[in-house]
C-alpha cells in the first residue's frame, strides 16, 4: 500500500500552460507561436490559457497586481512570454521562478533583451537567432520552426496567362525590401510581370487581413521575400516561405539561412542572391509547366516538414519535459 502511494506522489501533475501574448489574432507572430499552439494544446487535453493579449502589439505586462497573484496561485506548470519583455515582465518572470513555475520566452527577432538571461528556457525559430542569443548571453535557446497555418485545402492552380503576377506578403518594417524586386522589374529581363503588394504599410497595393490575405496571394502566380541580408534580416524564421510553399505558390527569395534551410533551387523553390539571379529565376518560371512543377513539390515539402501535426508534437515534448512531480 505504502509502496502504491508513493508511485501515485511521483507521478508528473498534469500540464498546465499561460500564455502572455505581444498581440492578438492579427499580429503574425502572436498568432503563429501563441494562439494556433495554444489550441493545438487544447486539442490535445493540455490545460492551455490566455492570459494576456491585446488588440495592439504590446511588450509590457498588462496584468494587475491582484491578477498576477492569480495566475501565481492558479497551479500553471509553465508560463509562455510570446515577446513580453519590459521590467516589470521580468520582476513577474522572478517571482512566478521562485514558486516552482517554469518560464519561457518566445522570440522570432533580433532582440537584445535581458528576458532572455531570466527565463529558465528561450525558444526561438531560426538557428542564426540561437547562435546570435548563443553569443550575445551566453544562453542555449530551443529551435522550433513556425508551423504553417493556411488552409491546407488550399493551393494554386497554375495557368498560361501574360502578365504573370508577382505577390509580397509583409510587415511595414520590412516595406524598404520591395524595391528590390522593383528595380529587378525595371530591366529588360523584368518585363511581363506585374507586382502585388499585401501589407499594413500605407502604400501596399491591398492591407492585410487575415480573412482575404489567401484569396489574395492565390489571385497571383509567384511570390516574391526580398530581404536585406543584415543583422535582423538574417535572423528571420522561415515562416513566409513555407506559407506561399503550402499554397503551392512557386516562390523566389533572398538567401536568408533559413530561407536556404529549405529551398532546394529549381526543384521546390529559388534562392536569388543578386539581380542576375533574380532574373534567370524569374525567366525560368515565365514557362507554366515549371511554375507547376515548383509550386507542387514546394507544397508537399511545406506539408511534410512545417504542418501543425509536425511542428505540434515539438512543443508538446517540450513543454511535458518540463511538468514536474
Amino acid at each position: 500500500m505504502l509502496q502504491r502511494l508513493a508511485t501515485l506522489f511521483r507521478r508528473p501533475r498534469p500540464l498546465k500552460v499561460g500564455w502572455l501574448l505581444l498581440g492578438n489574432v492579427n499580429t503574425g507572430s502572436s498568432r503563429i507561436h501563441g494562439l494556433n499552439i495554444h489550441n493545438y494544446l487544447l486539442e490535445q487535453g493540455v490545460e492551455s490559457v490566455i492570459l494576456q493579449s491585446s488588440p495592439r502589439m504590446f511588450n509590457g505586462l498588462q496584468l494587475s497586481r491582484e491578477q498576477q497573484e492569480s495566475v501565481l496561485s492558479a497551479g500553471f506548470n509553465v508560463l509562455m512570454f510570446q515577446k513580453v519583455r519590459d521590467e516589470n515582465v521580468q520582476a513577474f518572470v522572478q517571482e512566478a521562478r521562485r514558486r516552482g513555475i517554469r518560464t519561457v520566452f518566445i522570440q522570432c527577432d533580433c532582440i537584445e533583451t535581458d528576458m532572455v538571461t531570466g527565463v529558465d528556457d528561450v525558444v526561438v525559430t531560426s538557428r542564426n537567432l540561437r547562435d546570435f542569443y548563443q553569443g550575445k548571453y551566453g544562453i542555449e535557446a530551443q529551435i522550433i520552426e513556425d508551423a504553417i497555418e493556411v488552409d491546407p485545402s488550399r493551393a494554386k492552380v497554375h495557368a498560361a496567362k501574360e502578365p504573370l503576377g508577382l505577390v509580397w506578403v509583409g510587415h511595414s518594417d520590412n516595406w524598404d525590401s520591395v524595391g528590390m524586386v522593383r528595380e529587378v522589374l525595371s530591366l529588360p529581363g523584368g518585363t511581363g510581370f506585374t507586382l502585388k503588394t499585401i501589407s499594413n504599410h500605407p502604400d501596399a497595393d491591398v492591407p492585410w487581413a487575415i480573412d482575404t490575405v489567401t484569396d489574395e496571394i492565390l489571385s497571383q502566380d509567384i511570390a516574391v521575400i526580398p530581404a536585406h541580408l543584415q543583422h535582423w534580416g538574417m535572423a528571420k524564421s522561415s515562416n513566409r516561405l513555407t506559407m506561399f510553399m503550402a499554397l503551392g505558390m512557386p516562390v523566389i527569395a533572398s538567401p536568408v539561412p533559413s530561407y536556404l534551410d529549405v529551398v532546394q533551387n529549381g526543384r521546390n523553390g529559388f534562392v536569388a542572391g543578386n539581380t542576375p539571379e533574380w532574373l534567370d529565376a524569374l525567366a525560368k518560371l515565365r514557362d507554366v509547366e515549371t511554375r507547376a512543377a515548383v509550386g507542387k513539390q514546394a507544397r508537399e515539402d511545406a506539408k511534410r516538414d512545417f504542418s501543425l501535426d509536425t511542428i505540434g508534437p515539438q512543443w508538446l515534448r517540450f513543454l511535458q519535459s518540463w511538468t514536474r512531480t
